[in-house]
């Protein structure tokens, strides 16, 4: 009976040594800039699933990125207790896709933009990037009351509709980095 139990102990600890490494593969960095009294924002996403997303897209399927940003006012004084004031949020999303045709693969961005690579490296790298994204409403001169929450998900295989109810359940092509907190005040600025 002892021995039973220091096995289940170790699986115990193994599978969540496994976990704990999955879980960190996945991780977002941002970084802020200013454009004439703008704040611009960079995200980078670096993920494990390099793999699905080149099969996906081998495959004649969509992946699709969302980067899921939030602008929080820190509240002070006497209604602290009620919590920090989400002042704005964004979701700027990109679809990929492989043009069979041109034997290149194609980011249709969130502007709207559709740009072709013929390496997949260059590719990759580039769909898990947002840059130079500017947070509509956000000034220069607010930002120090304020932070950021950044998060990223990839989906190896974009949902069409009716698939979508399906999106809330967890699967093994679904890369998502934790919430980055960043707060906005100078020493935080990349120029």
């Amino acid at each position: 009976m002892k021995k039973t139990n220091c096995f289940l102990i170790f699986l115990l600890i193994i599978f969540g040594c496994v976990i704990l490494f999955s879980l960190a593969a996945d991780r977002a960095v941002a970084g802020i800039s200013f454009y004439n009294e703008s704040v611009a924002l960079t995200v980078t996403f670096t993920s494990s699933g390099k793999q699905a997303v080149l099969e996906a897209l081998n495959d004649g399927l969509k992946s699709h990125i969302t980067f899921s940003i939030k602008i929080y006012e820190r509240s002070e004084g006497l209604f602290a207790f009620l919590g920090d004031r989400l002042v704005a949020e964004y979701n700027p999303s990109s679809v990929a896709y492989k043009d069979f045709f041109d034997d290149e693969y194609v980011i249709e961005s969130w502007r709207g933009e559709k740009t072709g690579f013929k390496s997949f490296e260059q590719f990759f790298k580039t769909f898990l990037t947002l840059n130079d994204f500017i947070l509509q409403g956000i000034e220069e001169s607010e930002v120090s009351g304020y932070y950021m929450l950044v998060r990223v998900q990839l989906d190896s295989v974009k949902l069409i509709p009716p698939f979508t109810i399906l999106s809330f359940l967890p699967f093994k092509g679904r890369f998502l980095s934790p919430w980055v907190r960043m707060e906005l005040s100078p020493s935080t600025y990349h120029q």
